[in-house]
């Protein structure tokens, strides 16, 4: 029997995350595909029809960094949280950052053009609209960077987890985003890093199986 269960939807980046940690940490899981903007979803899960949601026995928890810690924090396995207080901080500034300036730049207002183009034609004017921003970010998260390849310090965190699947599918569905990426000696060796763990070959959503299958 699994030790928790997550729930949300199998393409998106932050409940990607959470099964992650639990990845990274061996803990088992059922993720549940959920449909996330129902009335029980809210009143049972997540009371602002968000993804990911967690249960552990009668532990409930939402949002994506309280349920990274919270598996961090009660089982066994490598930390997820560096030691020290000015790691553990850079480690929380990264995601926060992301989740407060970033992911709806990054993710709904550029990514999503490509991943659900209508009959495959890109929506260029959103896209061209998008890119200064998504310029800015990726410069702000190359600042960020230790250069280890991870965020801070020599080993992988809940930063790494929290803003890396979102630039692996900006490098690996969107040419402005690749081109970007590959810019950045760090960005590009944190996705390669983080690609190539098997927690997240594990784990890789609907959109981005493809790839890895023709890379076999």
């Amino acid at each position: 029997m699994a030790e928790i269960q997550i729930f949300g939807a199998g393409g998106a980046s932050y409940p990607w995350t959470a099964r992650l940690c639990a990845e990274e940490k061996g803990v088992s899981y059922d993720f549940v595909q959920s449909e996330f903007r129902s009335d029980a979803y809210r009143a049972e899960r997540h009371p602002y029809n968000k993804m990911p949601a967690m249960a552990h026995g009668d532990v409930k928890l939402f949002e994506t960094t309280a349920i990274a810690r919270y598996i961090d924090a009660a089982f066994d396995g490598p930390a997820l949280e560096p030691a020290g207080a000015l790691a553990r901080a850079r480690t929380e500034q990264v995601a926060s950052a992301f989740k407060a300036y970033m992911y709806e730049d990054l993710i709904p207002a550029y990514l999503l053009k490509y991943l659900f183009a209508k009959d495959g034609v890109v929506d260029r004017a959103a896209v061209d609209a998008a890119l200064p921003n998504v310029e800015k970010h990726l410069a702000v998260l190359d600042d960020l960077h230790a250069g280890s390849p991870w965020f801070v310090g020599p080993n992988l965190t809940i930063a790494d987890l929290v803003a890396g699947p979102p630039l692996i599918y900006l490098d690996k569905r969107t040419p402005e985003g690749h081109e970007m990426i590959r810019a950045r000696p760090k960005l590009a060796g944190l996705v390669d890093a983080l690609f190539a763990r098997p927690s997240i070959q594990a784990t890789l959503p609907p959109p981005l199986q493809a790839l890895a299958a023709a890379a076999e």
